[in-house]
């Protein structure tokens, strides 16, 4: 499945959405010059994108002599050609670098469609380096801008053709199967469609889905090739004779497959033409024809050294393996199964992985599922628990009516009661270590906040921060430095400017801040401000100058009725941000919101 990922990312770079790595071909020798020359601005670097659309090789060699040229003279064009050189970085096998370039980008760039493309392209890159579960927290957040309306409909269809093939790579044909009929469902230009439709029929087929028929994989592969594509026919070529060995028989899977091979081998596309050998050779050994199976698995097996993935390597020893036994050759049956077992242990040990990232990325978003629905199960008790409140003091001061002077020594030992009660809730609701509110203490002082707010027709912001790698400092200098570093953060936080604020400690090393009345400015700059004040806090502990920094998210609701629980679930995400685009910097819930514009 690795393979016919990365082939797929090829589909996908052929049409200009993420680059993919192809066979690399030495480009010509550098020029020395003495001095450096301009890099191409805007013309130039059209004509350098269709140069890696249609010729990788020399698109590598071109921006190999443009490495020491002077940066072009525009923001635009100069983000343009930062990723580029992403995309260059990665066709010479340097995935990483490609990562870190459009990581960058992804931050910095002018242009929001810009950073769209350098976040769609660091989520394609990911799968190159293995990293699945950065992969999969990137693009659940994409999905669900794509999903909610924050991308156009271009955008969109990228980033679903991107997930259908991530999906399939993951082993996970169901979600890649429903991402694909997503971006099929927005009428895509004929290249998308043909990009949406190899994934989407491979994890059919894959699947077993019985409506799939051979008549709409021919359709799909007609459409590809009215598309000019040369990947994606013959991927589903590919599909199609798997899918007619299973439905048909193996003489009628073996004449689709031969009667591609031509448009196969033009590809130049050694997985591609190594998977389509290893299937003849298992084909031609369902027919009997033993000879000639042999030689189409010992050519599979030529065509597969150093693949990136070693499922053609284990087919075509399998072929090997029966037709040595069905020769009465012990021995080489053996080698053979040997292997066959030494291909297919690394393809078992990334499908473990990849699962293993499924499951963690699945279980932390139910998770914070989880969390949110108990805030709003606390909020809806608190909320109860005040209307009681307030219906015991009315019922008091009726009482108290009732029973005048009488009763005065009575209303003092309740007034005391009292005193000491509130007492006993104040405690319970503050956190011991930082003596700001706790988690249950905040929320119910937020929802009476935010509830006066709106009534007042008053701006209110939530500002969220987490302390970066705060688990580090405990798992190396232990909780009493961890709880020293949140003493400090507090004690920073209480040096600031006096504001209308109410600060709690909602999680481990998670704080939150509600400030009514502020302005969009005012919040940002408080949150600025906030953000200055922990990184220039130091805590020595046992010799040791623990520093610590911490990452923002902020969301508003202006003068629009919202629940505590949403407008934590706004200010969270936009922290989810903060985090994974470099940390030590806020991120507010209104830019996500602006990223199709």
């Amino acid at each position: 499945m690795a393979g016919r990922a990365l082939a797929l990312a090829l589909l996908l770079a052929a049409t200009g959405a993420v680059a993919a790595t192809v066979p690399r071909t030495p480009g010509p020798p550098v020029a020395v010059r003495d001095a450096p020359v301009a890099a191409p601005d805007i013309e130039g670097l059209d004509a350098l994108e269709a140069l890696r659309v249609r010729n990788p090789a020399a698109f590598v060699a071109r921006m190999a002599a443009l490495r020491d040229s002077l940066p072009p003279t525009t923001r635009a064009a100069r983000d343009r050609f930062r990723l580029l050189q992403a995309h260059a970085e990665h066709l010479q096998g340097r995935s990483a670098a490609g990562i870190a370039i459009a990581d960058r980008l992804a931050d910095e760039a002018e242009d929001p469609g810009l950073r769209f493309t350098a976040r769609a392209l660091v989520v394609n890159l990911l799968s190159f380096t293995r990293d699945f579960e950065r992969m999969l927290r990137m693009l659940g957040p994409m999905l669900d801008d794509a999903r909610e309306g924050r991308l156009d409909r271009d955008q969109r269809i990228r980033l679903f053709v991107v997930a259908a093939t991530l999906y399939a790579e993951l082993g996970r044909p169901d979600l890649s199967t429903a991402v694909a009929r997503e971006a099929l469902a927005l009428d895509p230009p004929l290249h998308w469609g043909c990009a949406a439709e190899t994934p989407l029929f491979d994890s059919l087929n894959t699947g077993r889905d019985p409506s799939l028929t051979d008549a709409d994989i021919h359709r799909a592969i007609a459409r590809c090739r009215d598309a000019g594509d040369a990947y994606g026919p013959a991927l589903l070529v590919i599909t199609k004779a798997r899918f007619l060995a299973r439905t048909a028989t193996p003489a009628e899977a073996l004449a689709v497959l031969d009667a591609d091979a031509d448009a196969r081998e033009a590809t130049g596309y050694r997985w591609l033409i190594a998977e389509g050998s290893a299937l003849r050779a298992t084909l031609l050994l369902a027919l009997d024809r033993d000879a000639e199976a042999e030689a189409e698995a010992r050519r599979a097996v030529g065509l597969s050294n150093d693949l990136p993935s070693g499922r053609p390597m284990a087919t075509a020893h399998e072929v090997l393996y029966r037709v040595a036994l069905r020769r009465g050759d012990t021995q080489a049956a053996l080698q053979h199964l040997e292997a066959q077992m030494a291909a297919l242990r690394p393809v078992y040990d990334e499908a473990r992985a990849k699962e293993q990232a499924v499951l963690v990325v699945q279980h932390e978003a139910r998770q914070r599922e989880q969390a949110l629905a108990l805030a709003a199960s606390r909020e809806q008790a608190l909320a109860r628990d005040e209307a009681v409140a307030a219906a015991e003091r009315r019922n008091a001061t009726i009482v108290t009516m009732l029973a005048g002077l009488a009763l005065l020594g009575a209303v003092g030992w309740s007034a005391r009661v009292m005193v000491q009660e509130r007492r006993y809730r104040r405690l319970a609701r503050t956190d011991g270590l930082t003596g700001f509110a706790n988690r249950a203490g905040f929320v119910e002082a937020a929802a009476a906040t935010l509830r006066r707010s709106v009534a007042a027709k008053q701006p209110i912001a939530l500002i969220v921060f987490d302390l970066d790698h705060f688990k580090a400092i405990n798992d190396t200098h232990g909780h009493l430095a961890g709880d020293a570093v949140l003493r400090a953060v507090a004690g920073a936080l209480r040096e600031l400017p006096p504001v209308e604020r109410l600060v709690g400690r909602i999680g481990g090393e998670e704080f939150a801040i509600l400030l009514p009345g502020a302005t969009p400015a005012q919040a940002r700059g408080y949150a600025e401000a906030c953000r200055l004040a922990i990184a220039a806090t130091s805590v020595v502990h046992e010799d040791t100058v623990l520093r610590v920094t911490a990452s923002f998210g902020i969301a508003r609701a202006d003068l629009v009725p919202e629940p505590l629980p949403t407008l934590l679930a706004r200010s969270d995400r936009a922290l989810y941000r903060a985090k994974h685009s470099g940390r030590d910097r806020i991120v507010e819930h209104e830019e996500l919101e602006t990223v199709a514009g």
